[in-house]
């Protein structure tokens, strides 16, 4: 019996350990997402530490709002990533092949582009609730009042909203773009599509932007555009999608064209003659660039018009509508961001690694295929410095837009943007990664360099010297960037170029550090003892009393004419005007602290009073002095009270007054009335020049005494050395506090010994203002020390200390006190000192 043998069924293999193809699939779309994730979380990391190291209060909660850029550069990148590099490089024509639907390839990166989205947004998120705890800057107790919450000062949702309107951008137009930088320079006027749309409505209906998220009808134009837009977007999206994974029909070819095609030309084509081998390649640079560079010129030539337009028509900025506005800015933000976009073609347009590696196989030097690869773009960029200097050598006598941006800085600037994106489009590994990341790095290093050139002081040529650090080492790096050897050698160099452009800047601050002022610890021993000596000697200053004068409103709102109308509605007092006065009566030798809002306000009631006696008639000279007089007379007295002050400002409050006040005895309308009782007693509450470098000198040291008691706010001395320390880094600052407010305690005091001293001036000047600023022009200066001192005093703020020492109203002071002395031998009129 024959045996039937069943036939053979074929079985596909099987194994566990093979991963599924969707699954291996979508893991590949989110590791293409990573690297621009940890580019830009290390660029929110550079800028935190930039932060915290400069550590300015106002700089972080306006530069919050940085923070949620990021996740709006992911979104620019995350579809030219996914697609329009897989399509540059054809894979996408492979992964056509595999059995995967054109729905699923196309929902998997638009998940994974959603996914990476929402990792920056909690990457974002996070850093800025940690920077949030970090930066309460200690130098200032309003610290925490002064950085805002984010979730309520400036409203996030929009941001996640609009990022995400930009992502559906993204990947629109790179399925419907091929050219990879296209897509890009495409997805801008889509994303200012939402921005526009709100401009108009706030143009044509007049709806605040500021409006509160209650009105509806402002969330529907806060939020409605982004969305319906987002919807339309991602649709056209789906059907560009679909179109480029479709099967595309071949072009169909008539046999004239073949018969025309092999037929043999008869005419004849000049071809250019190059003498040199640079010349060919720029040659070959422009013709094969000529769109890319057609499109960035266009950005450069709008902006030039703009700015030109903005400085020869002498333009209000903030006249103009909100759509005029927002198109302004937005065409003189592309410039950067175009200069930028032509600094990363150097190394990434037009295949430059494949055209680079096949020029050096045929026997060019790296360093001739660098120069004609920078040739073209660096012309560019040094036409858009020309084309400024136009405007600012023909808006000389004219409105500047931007008068702190001189040529050289602004040469400077556009060197660095330069310099600094073809340095990162040599390194990075795609083109959609360096177009994304060189505007945000030039950006820093921007923002970082302004500080060192603005209030570091650092000199232009250190600053020069950096943005070309960038540039050598892209050429250092050429022969290892024509083999494609991405070794750990090329990040050694790069990283040491970033570390000499981030700490260069920082050698002002060092020569700060090195040269800083400090005081000798014998000096500061012996001066020590004289305040506690001094502190033991004055024990009726332990309560002092505080001059406010009668409520009248805000101190806003306190202009001399509700002052003048305040005194008019009936005839006041002194006392009215300031019931403090009745205790410094009752206990004559307290001292007093005068604040600033105080002073202001008597200061303004004594010019009132001065006024009325001044315009009055002859015949009512002596009823008007009689009303004058008790003015006079307690002024003198809240001049005794705060002369007898601890606090250093308090010192310089009473200069002021003091100065007020022997103007008003000098007057020539009181000479008929110097022998009065009222005018002697104000003139003997004059102190001498010894007695009031006595009071002065012991306030400084107390005042300085104070700031060696933890918890004790030192007041003026803290002020003033945290103004010259201000722009300085968090290390600098903490360790330079206590040398900065010892050196101007010392030389406050030899300015007293020696009032003449212009070397002491110029060095105290140097303590106690902003770096950078000119001791010719400033208060301290001999130039506005002949000033009359009247004329120099000011109402309605404080000004720096010391301005006032030693200077001829002291003189003018004595001789008042002098002639008053040789008046006391002669017979005095008793009825009128009554």
């Amino acid at each position: 019996m024959s045996q039937t043998i069943a036939p053979a069924r074929l079985s596909t293999y099987e194994s566990s350990n093979l991963p599924k193809p969707n699954t291996w699939f979508a893991w590949k779309e989110y590791r293409q997402t990573l690297p621009m994730v940890l580019m830009l979380s290390a660029l929110m990391l550079a800028w935190i530490l930039f932060l915290l190291a400069v550590d300015n209060i106002h700089l972080t909660h306006d530069f919050q709002i940085v923070f949620y850029l990021f996740p709006g550069l992911f979104a620019i990148g995350a579809g030219p990533m996914l697609i329009g590099n897989e399509r540059f490089s054809r894979t996408l024509d492979w992964l056509m092949l595999l059995p995967i639907s054109p729905k699923r390839l196309i929902l998997t990166k638009l998940i994974a582009g959603v996914a990476g989205l929402a990792v920056m947004w909690c990457i974002t998120i996070l850093l800025l609730y940690l920077t949030r705890l970090t930066m309460l800057n200690p130098q200032s107790t309003a610290s925490l009042r002064s950085f805002h919450d984010p979730f309520t000062s400036i409203d996030p949702w929009i941001f996640v909203l609009h990022s995400i309107y930009v992502l559906l951008c993204g990947f629109y137009t790179s399925w419907r773009i091929r050219n990879q930088f296209a897509s890009v320079i495409a997805i801008v006027p889509l994303a200012c599509l939402p921005l526009v749309c709100i401009a108009i409505v706030g143009n044509v209906f007049g709806a605040r932007l500021n409006a509160t998220l209650s009105d509806g009808m402002w969330l529907l134009v806060k939020y409605g555009f982004s969305s319906v837009l987002s919807v339309v977007v991602g649709y056209m999206g789906y059907r560009a999608a679909l179109a480029a994974l479709s099967p595309q029909q071949a072009p169909s070819i008539r046999l004239s064209q073949m018969a025309e095609a092999i037929r043999p030309s008869t005419s004849t084509v000049s071809v250019p003659v190059f003498r040199t081998q640079i010349a060919s390649m720029i040659h070959q640079s422009i013709h094969g660039n000529r769109g890319v560079l057609a499109m960035l010129s266009g950005i450069f030539i709008i902006g030039w018009l703009v700015l030109l337009w903005l400085t020869h028509f002498e333009v209000a900025f903030g006249r103009l509508a909100p759509f005029a506005r927002f198109l302004v800015v937005i065409s003189l933000l592309l410039v950067p961001v175009a200069l930028s976009w032509l600094s990363v073609g150097v190394f990434k347009f037009d295949g430059a690694p494949e055209k680079v590696r096949f020029l050096a196989e045929r026997g060019i030097s790296p360093t001739r295929i660098w120069i004609a690869r920078n040739a073209v773009p660096f012309a560019l960029a040094t036409t858009v410095v020309l084309g400024y200097a136009v405007i600012s050598l023909s808006s000389q006598g004219g409105t500047h837009p931007f008068p702190q941006l001189s040529l050289p800085i602004f040469g400077l600037y556009v060197l660095g943007i330069y310099s600094i994106s073809t340095w990162i489009s040599q390194v990075s590994p795609a083109l959609i990664i360096a177009m994304v990341l060189a505007p945000v790095a030039s950006f820093l290093f921007f923002v970082w360099l302004s500080i060192a050139v603005f209030q570091w002081a650092a000199p232009l040529w250190l600053i020069g010297l950096i943005m070309t650090l960038p540039l050598i080492a892209t050429w250092i790096m050429m022969p290892r960037y024509i083999d494609s050897r991405e070794r750990w050698k090329n990040w050694c160099i790069s990283g040491g170029v970033l570390l000499l452009m981030i700490f260069i800047p920082c050698v002002p601050v060092g020569m700060i550090l090195l040269n800083s002022p400090s005081m000798a610890a014998s000096t500061k021993q012996s001066l020590m003892r004289e305040a506690e000596s001094l502190r033991r000697r004055t024990a009726s200053d332990d309560n002092p009393f505080v001059l406010n004068v009668t409520k009248m409103g805000a101190i806003d709102e306190l202009t001399h004419e509700v002052i003048t109308h305040f005194l008019e509605r009936q005839e006041r007092t002194p006392v009215e005007f300031m019931p403090a006065l009745k205790a410094l009566n009752d206990f004559p030798g307290q001292a007093a602290l005068l604040p600033a809002e105080t002073l202001a306000r008597w200061l303004r009631a004594i010019q009132y009073q001065r006024v009325r006696f001044d315009q009055a008639n002859e015949g009512k000279k002596a009823e008007a002095f009689e009303q004058y007089a008790p003015w006079l007379v307690a002024t003198a007295q809240i001049l005794s009270a705060t002369r007898r002050s601890e606090r250093w400002i308090d010192q310089e409050r009473a200069d002021r007054l003091e100065i007020v006040l022997a103007d008003a005895v000098s007057d020539d309308q009181l000479t008929a009335f110097r022998d009065r009782g009222p005018i002697r007693k104000v003139i003997q509450s004059f102190p001498t020049i010894a007695d009031r470098n006595a009071l002065r000198r012991r306030a400084v040291l107390m005042t300085w005494r104070r700031t060696q008691v933890p918890d004790v706010l030192p007041g003026l001395l803290l002020d003033l050395a945290s103004r010259s320390l201000a722009s300085s880094p968090r290390f600098v600052y903490k360790r330079q506090l206590p040398h900065q407010m010892d050196a101007i305690v010392e030389t406050a005091l030899s300015i007293l010994d020696h009032p003449n001293d212009t070397v002491l001036k110029e060095r105290f000047h140097s303590l106690v203002t902003s770096p950078g600023s000119d001791f010719a022009a400033g208060p301290y200066s001999d130039r506005l020390a002949k000033k009359p001192a009247i004329n120099r005093v000011r109402v309605d703020s404080d000004q720096l200390p010391a301005v006032f020492w030693g200077q001829q109203w002291e003189r003018e002071v004595e001789m008042l006190r002098g002639q008053a002395h040789e008046s006391d031998s002669k017979p005095t009129k008793t009825q009128d000192e009554q």
